[in-house]
């Protein structure tokens, strides 16, 4: 509505001018003015077509941020956790490894020698069951020459 009106006013100077300046054809000069405004109406509309658009993406993508920020901070959380029982063991001379087999002497000064089943599968627990009630190896003598870590390799290498 505004628009308009600061047109009309244009309009009306343009008209001004030109009768001072001799010009009479008032109706081609205005239907130029107008077809400008509608062009510059329609470039306004696409703009906030636009504007909205990536509003709502940037809404979006905060959304994400404060998402995988939560998730960084609870694993951080996690994190912290973890670091801190891995200290308590430290303090308490337990040396914690992962993805290594552990540095264990067996019997009478063997190592430990863990054999993976390559058709090893994550058992139900009635077949862990079954398994561990077929199984002999508890049967074996637990002395110094058959300790916990024969008995571990044994169970482990049979599964």
């Amino acid at each position: 509505m505004r628009t308009n009106k600061i047109i009309l006013l244009g309009f009306m100077a343009f008209a001004v001018a030109s009768l001072v300046l001799g010009c009479t054809d008032y109706k081609a000069e205005y239907e130029k003015l107008m077809s400008e405004h509608v062009n510059i109406q329609k470039e306004l509309h696409n703009m906030r077509y636009e504007l909205a658009n990536m509003e709502a993406k940037l809404a979006n993508t905060q959304n994400r941020v404060e998402y995988f920020e939560e998730e960084a901070r609870k694993y951080r959380e996690e994190l912290a956790g973890a670091q801190k029982q891995i200290s308590l063991y430290k303090e308490l001379g337990i040396e914690v490894q992962s993805g290594i087999q552990p540095p264990y002497i067996k019997g009478l000064g063997s190592e430990v020698n863990l054999i993976n089943n390559e058709n090893a599968r994550n058992p139900t627990w009635s077949s862990l069951l079954s398994f561990l009630a077929d199984d002999e190896t508890d049967k074996s003598t637990y002395d110094f020459s058959y300790d916990c870590g024969c008995f571990a390799q044994d169970l482990h290498n049979k599964a």
